[in-house]
């Protein structure tokens, strides 16, 4: 399929179809949603030609732009779809040029000068409450030493953990978050391929005796890799700062105590948001390095929950087909302050493995993973919420 094809799809089958079985007749999408939810980059212009052709499905969907900002800023460009009685499928089509809509009468253009409210059945915070509801009350069954299990089901604790027994915690941990740092191949890191080709390099080498040796070690493999630039003068960046050598030196139970600090000290480095994805994970790689080292009593009260693409695809199949990823942002952090209630140790890492993990199984492999972990009611009360 072409690039239009991907986007018209994702927009059909994430938010038309889901709108239409909803009862809307009509909904509103913002161009910069479906642009990140699609994991695109600077694609905010292609995303916003496609949206505002008319997409084909059975029938012409007539579109309207409803609010075109001042200036450059595409991302905030919204645009409604009138939906009409017949029932919708995927199926694909090629779209009419406005002209051609024109003259059916099916595309209006009429700017507005505020950002538009979607318009729904129901009231969407009464229908974000109750899931909330109930889905801590699903969740907070999970004792607390089983959402540190959950982080351990992950592919970085698995795959890397001969890694930690041979390098100890501080050797391990910086080397976790320079590996996080520079993991950004989506395909590769759902394959687990990532993982497994540095645990074979670093099974093959010596124990670093400092951070530059990592840098060395690894060097020729970044090469080799997508963005090359880019990750080597990354890892540069980490491995050369006195953060990551304070962290070969700091035993597990000082790092644990001074998470927060830690965390805010990598998002200043890195000159990114201290919520942004790539920070998150890498303060979840170093979760797992104080997980191995038995130290769980790491605190990030601080920090609020941020989505990603994996939390926003699941919380669409929770029913959340057309809202906007902020409130979606909003529906986990209040998932986590609710849980919070219930044992306040309970944090950011910990929902956003379980979410991520949960992404990418379907109904009987979310029931099967609560079972291994000997909680099958829950993984069954998950599922009937999922739609």
């Amino acid at each position: 399929m072409t690039f239009e094809d991907d986007v018209r799809k994702y927009v059909i089958e994430n938010y038309l179809i889901p709108a239409q079985k909803g009862g809307l007749s009509e909904i509103i999408v913002r161009v910069g949603d479906i642009h990140d939810e699609m994991g695109l980059s600077s694609k905010l212009n292609e995303v916003c030609m496609v949206l505002k052709k008319d997409i084909q499905i059975n029938r012409p969907i007539a579109i309207m732009l409803i609010y075109k900002p001042a200036g450059d800023d595409i991302q905030n460009v919204f645009i409604k779809y009138k939906l009409g009685p017949k029932p919708l499928n995927n199926e694909i089509q090629s779209g009419l040029s406005p002209q051609e809509t024109s003259e059916q009468g099916k595309i209006s253009i009429s700017n507005e000068h505020k950002p538009p409210v979607i318009i729904k059945p129901e009231d969407p915070k009464k229908i974000q409450d109750e899931l909330v509801k109930e889905l801590v009350g699903i969740l907070r069954q999970i004792p607390y030493e089983t959402w540190n299990s959950i982080i351990s089901q992950e592919n970085e604790y698995n795959v890397m953990r001969p890694i930690f027994n041979k390098y100890g915690f501080n050797r391990f941990s910086v080397l976790m978050i320079m590996l996080e740092l520079n993991n950004y191949e989506p395909i590769e890191s759902i394959k687990g391929d990532y993982w497994y080709d540095i645990r074979d390099i670093l099974d093959g080498s010596q124990v670093p005796e400092q951070t530059a040796d990592i840098y060395f070690m690894l060097n020729n493999y970044y090469k080799t890799r997508e963005f090359h630039d880019e990750k080597l003068k990354r890892m540069s960046t980490f491995l050369d700062n006195d953060l990551a050598k304070e962290l070969w030196k700091l035993p597990p139970d000082i790092v644990a105590d001074d998470f927060n600090n830690i965390w805010m000290a990598l998002s200043e480095l890195m000159a990114r948001n201290n919520n942004d994805e790539l920070i998150i994970n890498s303060m979840n790689s170093l979760a797992i390095s104080l997980l191995l080292s038995y130290e769980p009593g790491f605190d990030t009260s601080h920090f609020s929950f941020l989505t990603n693409l994996a939390t926003v695809r699941f919380a669409r199949q929770l029913g959340f087909s057309s809202t906007p990823q902020h409130q979606i942002n909003n529906f986990w952090n209040e998932i986590l302050i609710n849980l919070q209630k219930t044992n306040y140790r309970i944090n950011i890492i910990h929902l956003n493995s379980l979410i991520c993990q949960l992404d990418e199984f379907d109904n009987d492999q979310i029931v099967r993973y609560f079972a291994q972990l000997g909680f099958k009611s829950i993984g069954e009360e998950i599922v009937s919420l999922i739609q």
